[in-house]
């Protein structure tokens, strides 16, 4: 007597744009923040120095700032960061008024420019509104595995 087994396999994956963008900019946040912090070591720590990457100027601490910034905007990529997406989003937001609006107010080692400023505000608006505006699960694709086995079975 002959043995035959079917096993079907139910694959989804859903585009999520949101996710795309914080894919982009903590990718952006970071490297632009581990270059600045490798630009200015860790030895004099905190500094009043500047590194200036892509244009932006960042001290030590803006640079871990942005480390991390990036580091929340990548754990929000997947099924269930969306969330994480909107806080990294919101968090980016106020920084980037915090930067601008106080550029000249803080200590020398708080300061970062305002074209950093400028910029974390700008992406973080981007990606917070693409997270709370953008649906999620309207674009899917469907992959089927069927796996098909026949053999005797030895009773």
């Amino acid at each position: 007597m002959g043995r035959h087994t079917d096993f079907e396999l139910d694959r989804r994956w859903a585009v999520d744009a949101s996710g795309l963008m914080a894919l982009v900019a903590g990718g952006i946040f970071l490297v632009v923040g581990a270059i600045a912090l490798v630009d200015l070591g860790t030895g004099d720590f905190p500094s009043p120095v500047r590194a200036e990457v892509l244009g932006l100027g960042l001290t030590q601490i803006w640079a871990i700032g942005s480390i991390v910034l990036g580091l929340l905007f990548l754990g929000g990529v997947g099924g269930y960061g969306r969330s994480l997406i909107t806080l990294a989003g919101a968090v980016a937001v106020v920084a980037g008024i915090v930067a601008i609006s106080a550029h000249d107010r803080l200590d020398p080692t708080l300061a970062a420019s305002t074209s950093y400023g400028w910029t974390t505000l700008v992406v973080g608006g981007v990606v917070l509104l693409g997270a709370i505006a953008v649906p999620t699960g309207d674009t899917q694709r469907r992959e089927s595995v069927v796996e098909r086995r026949s053999g005797a079975f030895d009773g």
